[in-house]
């Protein structure tokens, strides 16, 4: 995860800097200076942080070309059942 992912994640949430360090065991100021860019996070902080997100709901991508992001988690056993971009129309755009 990089701070970005982490800033991103956390305001998809809604939460604050002392609702993510609560939710991920981490100090709060482990988690400031992780997303401010300033100090490389504790061993172990970033599993917890990805993890507390994973809970909330958010998980975070990355692609082979560099680029990462978050995404909303999908709950086990659901169906997509959203339409694929290529597949719109005026039929189906609502």
């Amino acid at each position: 995860m990089t701070p970005a992912q982490c800033r991103a994640a956390r305001a998809f949430l809604n939460w604050s800097l002392d609702q993510l360090a609560g939710q991920a065991g981490v100090a709060v100021d482990a988690v400031r200076e992780f997303e401010a860019e300033r100090r490389p996070p504790p061993p172990g902080a970033v599993a917890a942080l990805a993890a507390a997100f994973e809970r909330g709901g958010v998980e975070m991508i990355g692609a082979d070309d560099g680029r990462t992001g978050i995404r909303s988690k999908r709950a086990a056993g659901a169906e997509d059942t959203g339409i694929r971009p290529d597949e719109l129309n005026a039929a189906n755009d609502g």
